[in-house]
């Protein structure tokens, strides 16, 4: 790119602060590679009151025209700035004037002599300096959307890319287990990618476990077991692996995945570890009654014929996501499902289907019973466990 046509700043911008900011700094480091300390400089920019965005602009501004100790090009990163929504701080007129002082000194950069790089968190589109911002600042927008397969689908792409990143690989399914494990959250999964890198040797001197599964490409192949054994479970997935181990007809797994999952929960808690579980053995055993019906009628695998045959008798129609709805699911997630529901008969899941819709009345009847949540939960398992696999 020629000096004419530089950008005179980089904007990036989104919804997820931690890939915004991450997007940013591998942007901010690529320019300023090679830099001394002297010639960078990072500058937090969010914000408690609406008066502080003024007196950051001016320290922002200062950083810009400041001359390196040595004369080489300076680099500066205006990080994570959170003035630019529809909040009360950011509609005050302080946080109006800021936003305007900033395009006056971007405006004036000449990015031959100072490269500057912006990441702002939830940013309102529609605002005059919003739009400005991302005109003349080679935006890159992050979005991850709030929810539904688009969301799913951009942060299945994100781990794809970070998995290549780090050098190891990672099946579209197993993805699905790890975001599932950690509740959606795209810091949490890239943290835990990195983390399996390490332990599969990648980028380490002395290498790590003994790998012997790779991909087409030789880089290791990261497996499920693999995710159980070393991904803690994160806020709503608290609940995952024992209904994960319920589906694979592994007895033997699926009762010491039940233990694990009451023994976590203090014991004042475990009606509630109880009802989470139930919570999501009813989503997921839906669902495996859906597709189980398509395996049967030779359609599952043929997603398009399936849907343009049964897809009015399977509920409500359109574009919006239904976790009721088997057509509704991406297919990562339905391609785990199949796996387990593949391990019962379509009879075997309509009786657990039945089973569950009692379980909540053995819970409010336990104490009359003389019985506890996880006994309620480990009948459950005796009763259903030892036909699996027909």
């Amino acid at each position: 790119m020629s000096a004419a046509s530089t950008p005179r700043f980089r904007f990036f911008c989104g919804d997820d602060d931690f890939l915004v900011n991450n997007a940013a700094r591998e942007c901010f480091e690529k320019l300023a590679a090679g830099a001394d300390a002297f010639s960078r400089e990072v500058i937090d920019g969010a914000v408690l009151r609406a008066e502080e965005a003024l007196e950051l602009v001016r320290r922002f501004a200062d950083a810009t025209l400041t001359v390196s100790m040595f004369g080489d090009k300076r680099h500066v990163w205006l990080r994570g700035i959170n003035w630019l929504g529809l909040d009360r701080t950011s509609t005050a007129e302080d946080a109006k004037t800021a936003a305007a002082n900033l395009l006056e000194v971007l405006k004036k950069n000449d990015p031959a002599a100072t490269s500057i790089v912006i990441s702002a968190i939830s940013p309102n589109g529609v605002r005059k300096d919003v739009k400005e911002l991302k005109k003349d600042g080679a935006a890159v927008e992050i979005k991850l959307g709030k929810e539904g397969r688009e969301r799913t689908q951009n942060l299945d792409e994100m781990l794809e890319a970070e998995c290549e990143r780090q050098g190891i690989s990672m099946s579209g399914s197993v993805r699905a287990v790890l975001l599932e494990k950690v509740g959606d959250s795209p810091r949490m999964a890239t943290e835990e990618i990195r983390k399996l890198a390490i332990y599969v040797g990648v980028g380490t001197p002395d290498g790590g476990a003994d790998i012997t599964t790779t991909a087409g490409d030789g880089r290791p192949r990261i497996t499920t077991a693999m995710i159980h054994e070393l991904v803690p479970e994160f806020g709503e997935a608290d609940a995952f692996e024992a209904a994960e181990a319920f589906y694979s007809g592994d007895a033997d797994y699926a009762f010491s995945a039940l233990h694990r999952h009451f023994f976590k929960a203090p014991a004042a808690n475990h009606e509630k570890a109880f009802r989470a579980l139930l919570g999501n053995f009813v989503k997921r055993n839906r669902i495996c009654l859906q597709l189980r019906a398509l395996t049967d009628a030779r359609l599952r695998g043929k997603a398009e014929a399936a849907e343009a045959r049964y897809a009015a008798l399977f509920g409500e129609t359109g574009t919006v996501k239904s976790e009721f709805h088997v057509f509704k699911q991406h297919p990562f997630y339905l391609e785990k499902l199949a796996a387990g529901a593949r391990k019962f008969t379509l009879r075997q899941l309509i009786d657990i289907q039945l089973d569950l819709s009692r379980l909540l009345v053995e819970l409010i009847n336990k104490d009359k019973n003389n019985t506890t949540p996880e006994a309620i939960m480990r009948a459950f398992f005796t009763r259903h466990l030892g036909g699996a696999g027909a």
